[in-house]
């Protein structure tokens, strides 16, 4: 072997370089070991995503058994108390709807949740009855602190001790879904903790059920319209599992504190989560000091000058507070991709110099760009003094429509919405402050749905109330106040963010390639996607979509039920008919005529009773369908 040799290297090269062996003796050292990281003697984990979790409780048949009595109670005493006030003559909507407020409060447990969903769904039920219902107060008795506590110690892996310094076993606040404590870390920092009650989901499970079988009797029998429930059960059953979800609710409060701090203002925020010590049965969170708005709103609507005097002390002034809610508002459905549905007083805590601090995120929702870009326009509308263009951009919200002429829904629409300017332009309303914020037209467009059988989805419910209960506590803290006005200040805000950020892109890109022209392609595609982007959002405003599916002629469905209700009548006769001839044949040994056993059982009353209830049956189900409007 050469001691200098030529190499032939992997790609086809030559190369020539000397042996070690051949090294020069005056380089000492240049061959030697290097220290290498040892390398560690640990297992290789699996690489697949770890499985997602849901929570997710059951059922019980004999639970839900022993529920529907419960239920069935609650039924019974409306109706009676309903009867005995008929026949007294002082039945009214409201006593009514106070009445069955309190029937859910002493219930408790999942009738408090039913209430407060109920509270919603201003589509199915009279405006009386979801005003009552949101005044609903979720108070319960608490469960043992040693239950609570034990749940703790499951969450965090070790003793309370190693996790708190104190806990005080005392709840600041049970509710049907959890209690709260006070406690401190054992780095001193004070916090609240909220534990979920032992066994609530399933007890929530049970009543869905119980729901499920009630409701299906009524609409089986016409007592309600066929299949008009279905939305509102799945509804409170997605519902009721967010709430019980304490990971969503800490993600949600994370994600909402988050978004608050990158908005520029300091004025509203939500607690710090210790995710390291919560779980999906507890919520540890920073402990937030300051008045409740409930305080603040009573003590402006009461004249209390004490309390008043209080809140100037922390630097809370009541009309400051009522534009930073109705700001925060419109924050959260064009800025944040979720919005608080249920903007409750006493789940706002202010702070000193008027900061608010939002807790509990158990109840909150998401609407798409479309019905976002539909809100906006409409306030722009509004603003512009236009209520046939605010009619139209609000009809979006309530697509697809089913066979009904669109245009007769924007004309009565915009009776709603002249009704709100003219308040909104009136110094005392009218009507009291209610009258001042956006109720006349928001609620003008769920009578109208309900009056043409539209279904509106759950979401933009939530959306709407939460927003008319913005507006409201606006209101009543600063009767002065015009949101709309307050909606232009908001619009100035968008617009300054937008700006800022399309001016830090402009400094990247130029910084990056500064003799790059194609960023001028960049902005002309830009302006025609802008274009063509507000041409077909024109266009879908002044004709909004049709839900073709809704388009059978009620003639097509008059005869679709003639025929059923003949095929109903008929299988039922041949059944029993067959039925006759079998038992006569099994009793007696001869077998009788067909058209024999047809006469006996035409005449017989137990035939005639059931034929009847069919007959009730399908003519209900068609007189449901010929109420309603359009073709």
């Amino acid at each position: 072997m050469m001691p200098d040799t030529a190499r032939e290297s992997d790609t086809g090269l030559v190369a020539s370089q000397p042996s070690l062996a051949s090294a020069p003796d005056d380089r000492p050292g240049v061959i030697a070991s290097i220290p290498r990281r040892t390398p560690l003697t640990l297992r290789v984990g699996e690489t697949a995503p770890p499985q997602f979790k849901e929570v997710t409780f059951k059922a019980s048949r004999i639970r839900a058994l022993a529920r529907l009595a419960v239920w069935v109670n609650v039924l019974l005493t409306f109706w009676v108390a309903n009867l005995w006030d008929r026949l007294r003559r002082t039945g009214t909507p409201e006593r009514r709807a106070a009445l069955l407020r309190r029937l859910f409060e002493r219930t408790g447990g999942t009738a408090i949740k039913v209430g407060q969903h109920l509270a919603m769904r201003l589509d199915l039920l009279p405006w009386e009855y979801g005003n009552e219902l949101s005044k609903m107060l979720d108070r319960v008795p608490a469960f043992p602190a040693r239950d609570a506590i034990a749940i703790i110690e499951k969450t965090t892996g070790r003793p309370l001790w190693e996790s708190f310094s104190r806990f005080d076993p005392e709840p600041v606040g049970s509710t049907s879904l959890a209690c709260t404590y006070q406690g401190v870390l054992r780095n001193g920092e004070k916090v609240v903790v909220k534990v979920r009650r032992p066994g609530v989901g399933e007890l929530f499970m049970d009543d869905l059920k119980v729901f499920d079988w009630l409701l299906t009797a009524l609409e089986f029998l016409t007592v309600l319209r066929p299949g008009s429930t279905y939305s509102m059960r799945r509804e409170l059953r997605e519902t009721l599992a967010e709430e019980l979800d304490f990971v969503r609710e800490a993600r949600y409060m994370g994600l909402f504190r988050r978004a608050a701090r990158q908005s520029g203002k300091r004025f509203f925020s939500a607690p710090k989560v210790h995710f390291e010590l919560s779980g999906e049965n507890v919520i540890v969170q920073e402990f937030v000091a300051g008045m409740w708005l409930w305080e603040l709103l009573a003590a402006v609507e009461q004249h209390n000058e004490p309390v008043l005097a209080l809140a100037r002390q922390l630097g809370i002034e009541p009309g400051q507070i009522a534009r930073r809610l109705a700001w925060i508002n419109y924050w959260t459905w064009h800025e944040h991709f979720f919005f608080r549905a249920d903007p409750h007083p006493d789940r706002i805590i202010l702070s000193e110099g008027g900061k608010l601090t939002f807790i509990d995120f158990g109840s909150v929702g998401a609407v798409g760009s479309t019905k976002r870009r539909a809100l906006q326009q409409n306030m722009y509308y509004a603003w512009k003094q236009d209520p046939l263009n605010m009619a139209r951009a609000s009809l979006v919200l309530l697509e697809p429509l089913p066979a009904v002429d669109p245009n007769e829904l924007t004309k009565e629409l915009e009776t709603y919405n002249w009704q709100m300017l003219f308040a909104f332009e009136s110094r005392r309303g009218g009507q009291g402050p209610f009258s001042r914020t956006s109720a006349w037209q928001w609620m003008g467009l769920i009578r109208l749905a309900r009056r043409f059988s539209i279904v509106i989805d759950f979401h933009i419910l939530r959306l709407l109330r939460g927003s008319v209960m913005y507006d409201t506590l606006a209101v009543r803290l600063d009767p002065t106040i015009n949101v709309i006005q307050q909606y232009r200040r908001f619009a100035k805000y968008r617009a300054a963010r937008a700006r800022q950020r399309v001016k830090g892109a402009l400094v990247t890109h130029a910084s990056r390639f500064p003799d790059d022209k194609s960023i001028y392609l960049e902005f002309e595609r830009l302006a025609n996607t802008a274009d063509s982007l507000f041409y077909r959002m024109r266009h879908a405003l002044a004709i909004p979509r049709v839900n073709f599916s809704a388009l059978m002629s009620k003639g097509s469905f008059a005869v679709y039920m003639g025929i059923r209700l003949g095929a109903q009548v008929l299988g039922l006769a041949a059944l029993a008919t067959g039925a006759l001839v079998a038992g006569h044949w099994v009793s007696v040994g001869e077998v009788i005529s067909g058209r024999e056993a047809l006469a006996q059982v035409t005449s017989a009353g137990l035939f005639r009773l059931a034929a009847t209830a069919i007959v009730f049956l399908n003519t209900r189900k068609l007189l449901f369908r010929m109420d309603d409007k359009g073709a």
